[in-house]
């Protein structure tokens, strides 16, 4: 009997060392599953930025992503973050409205903000303005402007188009029309007008390259909103007591 006792007691001290050596091999297991789950945790609680995805969460990431690029290149976004989708719509918005002024509105107005200032004040704002353009276009190429740098561009050159309208609206006697300063403000705005959308134009499209899927919209917004603008202005033109020479 103390042999079988004995025995028994050998059986459950050997049970008791296999249990110890079967919880200590699950250990790491146990332990490389919770970090696991943690850094799916993690990832949930803060997602990657992504190219469709809604700004929301993201918009921090994405802010001191662009802080980072544009640090690196010098204030020039030489290769800047992906856009959130509301950002892309929000730039295509401004493009179809680049488009609608750029060739609807003034080709349509240039010539009754400018000519009675006189013929070589329309002359030069005409040839002046062909020259610009294209530079302001290279430019987009080195100098990338961020998200809100393309904002601001599109406040800007609206308000030097919103003079050009009024000058054309007041035309034969716009503001200044006897004056040399007044010349100058007439073909000034008008270059600057002509060179600043020129360089958003090129800046707006350097910066959608980035994300191909959306390039066949930026396509349509151009066509869209240049049709829209030369036939409105082609009927007001034409068809209206607005614009007189």
């Amino acid at each position: 009997e103390e042999e079988e006792e004995e025995e028994g007691v050998r059986q459950q001290l050997q049970q008791q060392q296999l249990l110890q050596q079967q919880q200590k091999q699950k250990e790491p297991q146990q332990q490389l599953q919770l970090l696991q789950q943690q850094q799916q945790q993690q990832l949930l609680q803060h997602p990657l930025p992504d190219d469709r995805g809604l700004m929301g969460e993201n918009e921090p990431l994405l802010q001191a992503e662009e802080q980072t690029v544009l640090l690196r290149d010098g204030g020039c976004a030489s290769h800047p973050p992906p856009l959130a989708a509301q950002h892309i719509y929000w730039l295509l918005g401004v493009l179809t409205w680049l488009s609608f002024c750029q060739n609807g509105v003034l080709p349509s107005i240039s010539s009754y903000a400018t000519l009675p200032y006189g013929n070589r004040a329309y002359h030069s704002a005409q040839t002046v303005s062909l020259c610009v353009a294209p530079l302001g276009a290279l430019l987009a190429v080195r100098l990338r402007p961020g998200y809100r740098g393309l904002m601001g561009l599109s406040c800007t050159w609206t308000v030097l188009v919103s003079y050009q309208l009024v000058l054309a609206l007041l035309s034969p006697s716009p503001p200044l029309q006897d004056s040399t300063f007044g010349a100058f403000l007439a073909v000034g705005s008008s270059v600057v007008t002509c060179f600043l959308i020129a360089y958003h134009k090129a800046a707006l499209i350097v910066r959608l390259k980035a994300h191909a899927e959306w390039m066949l919209s930026v396509g349509v917004v151009i066509q869209a909103g240049s049709l829209c603008g030369a036939l409105l202005f082609f009927c007001l033109v034409n068809y209206t007591d607005m614009f007189s020479s």
